[in-house]
């Protein structure tokens, strides 16, 4: 498994009941921005703050995982994501960016696009 989709199973892990502030404060680049259905966009800590603060997932899944890797330092990972949160589903697909900093990986840009048909 490549280390990008790692970290991002480890990111709705810790969405889903783990501590997001801490995790996504090491793993977000200094000038990351989200993207995310009926929010838009986030910059860094305003992500860190609007995932440390919301509720947690019931339950998620992830599917159809894939990892383009362009370069050494540069990584993008792509999947839908079906998740509930008050007996509500959500699906959406989305795309994370990767980038290698000084060794580690760092999310550069996380988007989200709701799903118009969520088989």
């Amino acid at each position: 498994m490549h280390e990008v989709e790692r970290l991002e199973r480890q990111a709705w892990e810790e969405l889903s009941g783990g501590d997001p502030r801490a995790f996504f404060g090491r793993v977000l680049a200094s000038d990351a921005v989200m993207l995310l259905p009926d929010v838009g966009l986030l910059e860094r800590d305003e992500s860190i703050d609007s995932m440390a603060t919301t509720q947690p997932w019931d339950v998620h899944t992830l599917e159809d995982m894939r990892v383009l890797a362009p370069s050494e330092d540069v990584a993008v990972v792509v999947y839908r994501a079906r998740a509930i949160r008050w007996d509500m589903q959500h699906v959406t697909h989305v795309s994370s960016a990767y980038v290698r900093l000084d060794g580690e990986w760092r999310l550069l840009v996380h988007q989200q696009t709701a799903a118009s048909h969520p088989s």
